[in-house]
This record gives structure tokens, C-alpha cells and sequence, in this order.
């Protein structure tokens, strides 16, 4: 499983390695800066890509209630999901020594 997907410049899907990406920076900017890094990482897209799988899927508690978690495999980050409604999941990265980062992912409508 890819863990961080970006937009590149001609709007096409790429998976980045995150090794290589700042996730320790996101929960201490402001939410406007993290939603305008999309065009940054398009930038850096040939440093950034990966076509390797750098993620599994687990059934995790959390809170009490099993669901959905994304481990990733060379760092010490769990992202733990709930279903909001059928095309929206509140996510929660758990990285070590940082306090919990919580985004919002939304299902893309397909054009029609």
C-alpha cells in the first residue's frame, strides 16, 4: 500500500516515499501551509516518487473500537481511520514523540 499520494503538475496520482517527506513538520504548521505543499512535492516529484509499497493495512483498537489502521514500514507512524460517511474518513497519524495529527480524507467523484 502506498501511504502518501500527491497530485504531480499534469494532475496525474504519485505515491511518495516517506522517508523522504517531512511528516514530523505537518502537525506544527498551519493548516493552510500543509493544504499548499501539494504544489511543493509536485516539484520535487522525481526526488519524492516511489513505486514501491512502503504500508499495510491492520485491524487495530483504538480507543476501544477496532478499525482501520495504515502502519508504515520503515517509520514509527500508525494512521488510524473512521468512517465519517460513505465518501469521507477522519484520520489520525500517530507518530512517536509528536502529538496526534488528525486530516480528513475525502473520496474524489469520478467525472462523469
Amino acid at each position: 500500500m502506498h501511504p502518501l499520494l500527491f497530485r504531480g503538475r499534469g494532475g496525474e496520482v504519485f505515491a511518495v516515499e516517506p522517508r523522504k517527506a517531512p511528516l514530523g513538520l505537518a502537525p506544527r504548521l498551519p493548516t493552510a501551509v500543509v493544504a499548499r505543499s501539494g504544489k511543493a512535492v509536485a516539484a520535487l516529484e522525481p526526488v519524492l516518487r516511489t513505486d514501491k509499497h512502503r504500508a499495510r493495512l491492520r485491524a487495530v483498537e483504538h480507543r476501544g473500537v477496532v478499525t482501520a489502521a495504515m502502519v508504515y514500514d520503515h517509520l514509527p507512524i500508525i494512521d488510524v481511520f473512521r468512517r465519517v460517511d460513505a465518501d469521507t474518513l477522519l484520520g489520525v497519524m500517530d507518530l512517536r514523540g509528536m502529538p496526534p495529527y488528525v486530516f480528513v480524507l475525502t473520496r474524489e467523484q469520478s467525472p462523469r
